[in-house]
C-alpha cells in the first residue's frame, strides 16, 4: 500500500512538474534546477533558477522542521504533544498557533467539511489492516469532532480545547502551509520564476523563464499514468485531493483516506477535487473540504466564496470546471467537461 501510494504521488509530481521540460530564459539562457525530496508523507518538488540553487537546501530544512512540528505520530512534535496533553490548555510555537488558527478559519468557511479536529476519526481507520470500523465506534468518536471547541489566546500562544478527547490532525492543510513558507522564502530572495510542488499541492510563481505560463497536469483519478488535461497559471496555487492515493477496497467498496467529518466515513460523490486560488494553504484545505462534502456542497461553496476556481470529477467520471478556468484548461484527447457558470 505504501509503495503504491508513493508511486501515485510521484505520478502527480511528474504530471504537475516535469511537463514543464527544461525551461531556459531566451534572454540570459538561465536554466531551471529541479529538486525532489520526501517529507510530510509525500514527495516535494522544486523548480528554481540555477542562480538561486542554494535555496533548495534551505527549503528542505524548512519543510523538515515543519514535518517534526505537525506530525501527530512524532513524539517530539507539537501536534503529538497537543494530542497527548494532560489538560485542555496547551502552549505552542508561533508556527503551530498560526496553522491551527488558519485551519479553524477555513473550517468555518467550509461549514466544517474541513475540520482540524478530525484526528480521533482518522485514528480509528486502519489503512494497513484494511478494516472498516463498526458503526458504534464511529458514532462514539464523531461526537469529538468540532472545530468550534477550540479557542485561542493569541497573546500567550495558548490553545484551549473544550473536550479532553478532541484530537488534532493537520494532514489536510500542512502541505499547503509548507508550500506557502517555501514561497515566502523564494520571494524574499528575489526569485520571480519557480514551481513548488508538495504531493497534490503546487504553486506557480510568476511565469516560466521563457515567458510562458506554467502548465499543471491534472491526474486522471482512474487511469494510472494518464492526465485529464492541464491548466495554465501564474502566481496561483493549485491543489488536487482524490480518492486514489491512499485507499483499500473491501466487499467492492472503496474506502479512501478523506473522511467526511459529519458522517465518519470516507467521502462519496466526488473522486477528484482540484482547487485553484492565490493561497496554497486555502487550496489544500478547500480541496479536502470539497472532496469530503460532495458535488452540491462544492457548487454552494463556489457561490459563497469568490476566491477559488475548480475542476471536479464525480463517480461517473463526469468532469466539472468553473467557467473562469475553462479558457486556461487544455483537455486531453477524448476528455469532455461540463462548464459551471460564473457566480451571479
Amino acid at each position: 500500500m505504501l509503495f503504491r501510494k508513493h508511486i501515485v504521488i510521484l505520478v502527480v509530481i511528474i504530471a504537475a512538474m516535469l511537463i514543464q521540460g527544461c525551461a531556459s530564459n531566451k534572454n540570459n539562457n538561465e536554466k531551471m534546477y529541479t529538486e525532489a525530496f520526501f517529507a510530510m508523507d509525500t514527495v516535494f518538488g522544486l523548480q528554481i533558477p540555477e542562480s538561486h540553487i542554494y535555496l533548495s537546501a534551505q527549503a528542505i530544512d524548512l519543510v523538515t522542521s515543519y514535518n517534526s512540528l505537525f506530525d501527530k505520530h512524532e513524539s517530539s512534535g507539537e501536534v503529538y504533544q497537543i494530542n497527548n496533553r494532560v489538560n485542555n490548555h496547551v502552549y505552542v510555537s508561533d508556527g503551530v498557533f498560526e496553522l491551527i488558527t488558519k485551519a479553524v478559519e477555513i473550517a468555518e468557511l467550509t461549514d466544517g467539511y474541513f475540520d482540524p479536529t478530525i484526528g480521533a476519526l482518522v485514528d480509528i481507520w486502519d489503512w494497513t489492516a484494511k478494516e472498516v470500523p463498526n458503526d458504534e465506534l464511529i458514532l462514539d468518536t464523531i461526537k469529538y469532532i468540532d472545530y468550534q471547541g477550540i479557542s485561542f489566546d493569541a497573546a500567550n500562544n495558548r490553545i484551549t480545547f473544550s473536550d479532553s478527547n478532541m484530537q488534532i490532525d493537520l494532514g489536510g492543510i500542512a502541505k499547503g502551509y509548507a508550500t506557502k513558507k517555501i514561497l515566502n522564502l523564494f520571494e524574499d530572495a528575489g526569485v520571480n520564476s519557480a514551481l513548488i510542488a508538495s504531493g497534490g499541492n503546487q504553486y506557480a510563481l510568476g511565469k516560466k523563464p521563457d515567458g510562458s505560463y506554467w502548465q499543471i497536469g491534472i491526474i486522471h483519478p482512474r487511469e494510472p499514468g494518464a492526465i485529464l488535461g492541464s491548466v495554465q497559471i501564474e502566481n496561483m496555487a493549485i491543489d488536487t485531493s482524490g480518492d486514489y492515493i491512499r485507499y483499500f477496497i473491501k466487499d467492492d467498496q472503496r474506502y479512501h483516506h478523506v473522511i467526511n467529518p459529519k458522517t465518519g466515513y470516507p467521502s462519496e460523490g466526488i473522486i477528484s477535487a482540484t482547487v485553484i486560488t492565490e493561497c496554497p494553504v486555502k487550496a489544500d484545505a478547500i480541496s479536502t473540504a470539497i472532496l469530503a462534502g460532495g458535488l452540491e456542497f462544492a457548487f454552494g461553496l463556489y457561490k459563497k466564496l469568490s476566491s477559488f476556481e475548480f475542476i471536479l470529477v464525480d463517480e461517473e467520471l463526469r468532469i466539472y470546471i468553473s467557467e473562469d478556468m475553462y479558457e486556461s484548461f487544455r483537455s486531453a484527447d477524448g476528455v469532455n467537461v461540463i462548464v459551471v457558470p460564473q457566480r451571479k
